[in-house]
């Protein structure tokens, strides 16, 4: 049985590889800041502002993985409009990421509620799944994987995912910088302290 024949070495000659092009910025990105950071966020000037004392934990906020269809249609028996007393269905839109926005229907017209907390152009839970998930080491396509294992979301996009992974290195750089200035702070007004109870 003939095979194919093989081809020499010498002969064979590398495909034309397109030359690597130099990255220029891009013009959708906003680099109008004092400091040099990519994404100055309102969230890096509160951060620079607060102090520990200055954040509230509530105990009520948490997440859930809840089955929409099965839930809401048990809201939907059982809810109804206080204006029309009429029974109110419930819907979803707006998916960006894991964010996505509740629809409630009735014969009053329509309101759309968010799924989570909506902060300046993105849903907290996104940012939340990106900073866990590259705390245990997995990247976008982990992500995308798990989401559509377990028939979550679509996913996220390249560019999605990279504004999310700018914005936590932002705010984790200004949150590493106040830390330091902070601890330094106390180092110098406990210094002096030190000196003088020494002698």
């Amino acid at each position: 049985m003939s095979s194919y024949p093989k081809g020499d070495r010498s002969k064979r000659q590398r495909a034309a590889e397109p030359r690597k092009r130099k990255f220029h910025g891009n013009r959708f990105t906003s680099v109008s800041s004092d400091d040099g950071d990519l994404h100055p966020s309102r969230s890096k000037q509160k951060l620079k502002a607060a102090s520990s004392d200055d954040i509230i934990i509530h105990s009520s906020h948490c997440y859930r993985i809840i089955e929409f269809i099965s839930v809401f249609l048990a809201l939907s028996e059982i809810a109804i409009c206080r204006s029309c007393k009429q029974k109110l269905t419930f819907a979803e839109s707006g998916h960006r990421g894991l964010g996505f926005k509740i629809v409630v229907q009735c014969m009053c017209g329509r309101r759309e509620i968010q799924s989570g907390p909506f902060i300046n152009t993105g849903y907290e839970i996104n940012r939340r799944i990106v900073f866990v998930m590259r705390l245990l080491g997995i990247g976008r396509e982990g992500i995308n994987v798990f989401c559509g294992l377990m028939d979550i979301s679509a996913g996220f996009t390249k560019s999605t995912y990279q504004q999310i992974v700018e914005h936590l290195y932002a705010a984790s750089k200004t949150l590493f910088e106040s830390t330091c200035e902070k601890a330094v702070t106390e180092e110098k007004k406990r210094r002096p302290f030190e000196r003088f109870s020494n002698r």
